[in-house]
């Protein structure tokens, strides 16, 4: 059920080839699945056809077919093409129109090869410099579709998972583009997103999904948050080109990086770590209804959580977790987040309860005891233990700040520890 999803819903692109590999060399897939895969790489005119898992995919294919395609095909085509000497000839013809998209398809198509070949983004970058170089003719033409190109630049990015670490910048050259569209000389402290810029509708499109691109990228760094101010920023701000972020985000929202429920699912898991729970029913009522109409899980996680009800949260949580498994980059932030909100959960029921034996905590948040204890020395709780009755005490805090600090802190502590825990994976793998 949830492989269709990854399937038909994201856009085609460098990003779906690598996300569909992953599925296909980590979970048990159909060979029709595989082939599907594989139809878009052994293709002599498919800019994918570099790419590097390709002998992997097809040992599990099994299929003499795909594997005599690909042999077919490494034997004409030129594993370094020289997309430079290409460029400089272009540069040098008439700057029309025509030899300008002609300049961006090959820059796009080097740009790919890069990541099929190496499956790194670090040598990826904004290509404004190259077109300014050209001539007044050349970068004009740009300008008219720098968020395109930006959007297109955030999806390279994280191919490889650098988009997260890659926000400051990308902000910033979001910036920098609109004050190019500035109608007037206003304050250059203003916000980004007044309806004084003038920009055609594809520009004014793709302005608001890099929005929302690098609001995402803020969950996978786990900056929870950053995420929730974000969203209440981009649902705030005026229209540009007569099309606000919810206008986007409704309408004309691309998923090439990713889905728009994932998308509103991370700023709902974002506002149950990081707010209160008293907060909580008027953060959801300012939230746009398209955030929970069409996602039953999304409002039954949020419906137990809001009744207390801790200990059936566990198997919607592993539901979600099944789901996302399937998309690398998201499963680890997902997993990173449903600890600290498990964390979080113990910690808010223990500040209730005066006293309560460990029997009962593992029953009515659904943790084992272990956990418990590990919890309560981690963050050096205001706990006694009572070991010979199977007791815990929590002790009274001079204030509710003493509680949100501990809370606060989980974020970290829990990245840390899921980190160190993945280097001992990593280092155990590669001496095994």
């Amino acid at each position: 059920m949830y492989l269709d999803l990854y399937l038909d819903k994201y856009e085609k692109g460098p990003l779906y080839v690598k996300r569909l590999a992953y599925i296909c060399l980590e979970f048990p897939v159909s060979s029709d699945v595989i082939h599907r895969l594989l139809d878009m790489i052994v293709d002599p005119k498919s800019p994918y056809k570099y790419f590097r898992d390709t002998p992997r995919l097809l040992r599990i294919s099994d299929s003499q077919i795909y594997l005599q395609r690909y042999n077919e095909l490494q034997a004409t085509i030129n594993s370094k093409p020289n997309f430079d000497d290409e460029l400089l000839k272009l540069a040098k013809q008439e700057p029309t129109q025509a030899n300008f998209e002609r300049i961006v398809d090959l820059l796009h198509l080097r740009t790919v090869h890069t990541l099929m070949t190496t499956a790194s983004s670090d040598n990826i970058g904004d290509n404004s410099g190259f077109y300014y170089n050209l001539g007044p003719e050349y970068s004009a033409m740009f300008r008219k579709c720098s968020f395109r190109e930006l959007q297109k630049l955030m999806v390279y990015k994280a191919y490889d998972g650098n988009l997260a670490s890659s926000t400051v910048f990308m902000r910033r050259k979001l910036q920098q583009v609109l004050e190019y569209e500035r109608d007037d000389e206003s304050d250059e402290d203003d916000r980004m997103g007044s309806d004084e810029y003038s920009l055609e509708k594809e520009e004014a499109v793709a302005y608001w999904t890099c929005r929302w691109y690098l609001l995402y990228a803020l969950f996978l760094g786990n900056n929870y948050q950053a995420v929730i101010e974000e969203y209440f920023q981009l649902i705030k701000e005026p229209a540009i080109a007569g099309y606000t972020a919810s206008d986007i985000l409704t309408n004309e929202y691309s998923n090439e990086l990713i889905l728009r429920e994932y998308l509103l699912r991370t700023v709902c898991f974002s506002v149950l770590v990081a707010e209160k729970m008293q907060n909580l029913e008027t953060i959801w009522t300012e939230m746009i209804r398209e955030t929970f109409s069409s996602d039953p899980p999304l409002r039954k996680l949020i419906k137990l959580y809001t009744g207390c009800r801790f200990s059936d949260l566990k198997s919607i949580l592993n539901e979600f977790q099944s789901e996302f498994d399937y998309d690398e980059q998201l499963s680890q932030s997902y997993r990173l987040w449903k600890r600290t909100f498990e964390y979080k959960i113990c910690v808010f029921y223990l500040s209730l309860v005066k006293k309560v034996t460990f029997d009962h905590l593992e029953a009515f948040l659904g943790t084992p005891s272990e956990e418990i204890t590990k919890l309560i020395s981690l963050f050096k709780l205001r706990v006694k233990i009572d070991q010979k009755n199977n007791l815990v005490e929590f002790q009274d805090t001079d204030s509710y700040n003493d509680l949100d600090r501990q809370i606060q802190s989980l974020n970290d502590a829990t990245v840390a520890e899921m980190r160190a825990l993945e280097i001992n994976r990593m280092v155990k793998e590669a001496f095994d």
